[in-house]
């Protein structure tokens, strides 16, 4: 970056604190202004009182991830007293709270921080804390890709039959850990789920760029780990809408004509009508 994009980067901070010191961190995220609440309450374990609460200490950008460790450092005290204890179920909750606060306080801190890095690290290590602990069938996956490995989540159904599986695909700012509300809700319905952090997303930030464009080329890699199990009898990619175009690229890898992908996609429809 040159020293113009740098002088850009400092001013939008500069305002995206004035912002918070104005209007305040909860009414910006009511208004969906850089964060959303309702992204946040969907996908993870904290609710509006514990937004409420974590929010109503930020006064500017520079208090937003201390607000947000804190919180997290006392679900780790809380994780780490049910673990010692016994109560693995209520430490894995502990444990997937203190993932989603490292998340969210990285997600507004400075690029190159101290504490941007310190987010991201405890959001994939409590994560994975709590996953060793829940007792569901979910397995940490590494996806061979181009020299380097997608890391992710496989979410398995009880049943040990092949069923359809869910491919999570992060948007922009998201990453593996946010969606895993979601993934149990597939899952109980019958369909096995694959989280995944691609190219410039979650872990892979600064690993390899994020390329829209040819997102098949990720996806068909994480398709090929399915099929080995013996799991892929359907495969539904879901994301934003930059990857909408992906999905009948995805099923053309294995779909054998324009009219078997068509019928592939309808079917898909089906699975998730029935399913809700």
């Amino acid at each position: 970056m040159d020293d113009a994009d740098l002088q850009e980067i400092e001013r939008f901070y500069q305002n995206l604190s004035t912002l918070i010191r104005l209007h305040g961190a909860e009414h910006m995220g009511q208004r969906y202004v850089v964060v959303r609440l309702a992204r946040m309450e969907v996908t993870g374990p904290l609710d509006s009182s514990d937004l409420q609460r974590i929010l109503g200490r930020i006064v500017d950008l520079r208090t937003w991830y201390p607000s947000f460790r804190q919180e997290a450092e006392e679900a780790e005290r809380l994780a780490e007293r049910f673990a010692v204890e016994g109560r693995s179920l209520s430490a894995a909750d502990q444990f997937h709270r203190a993932s989603a606060c490292y998340h969210w306080g990285a997600y507004l801190a400075r690029f190159g921080s101290p504490e941007k890095a310190e987010g991201r690290l405890h959001r994939v290590r409590r994560y994975r804390e709590a996953v060793s602990l829940w007792g569901d069938r979910i397995v940490p996956v590494a996806i061979p890709y181009r020299g380097t490995e997608m890391p992710g989540y496989l979410h398995l159904t009880d049943g040990g039959e092949p069923c359809p599986v869910v491919i999570m695909v992060n948007g922009a700012d998201s990453v593996k850990e946010e969606y895993h509300n979601w993934a149990r809700q597939f899952v109980r319905r019958g369909l096995s789920v694959l989280t995944i952090d691609g190219p410039g997303q979650g872990e892979m930030l600064g690993k390899l760029p994020m390329r829209p464009e040819a997102w098949e080329e990720p996806m068909g890699a994480a398709i090929d780990p399915l099929a080995a199990r013996g799991r892929r009898s359907l495969v539904l990619v879901t994301a934003k809408r930059m990857y909408a175009r992906t999905l009948r690229l995805v099923v053309g890898e294995y779909a054998r004509s324009s009219g078997e992908i068509e019928s592939e996609i309808g079917e898909l429809r089906e699975i998730l009508a029935s399913s809700r």
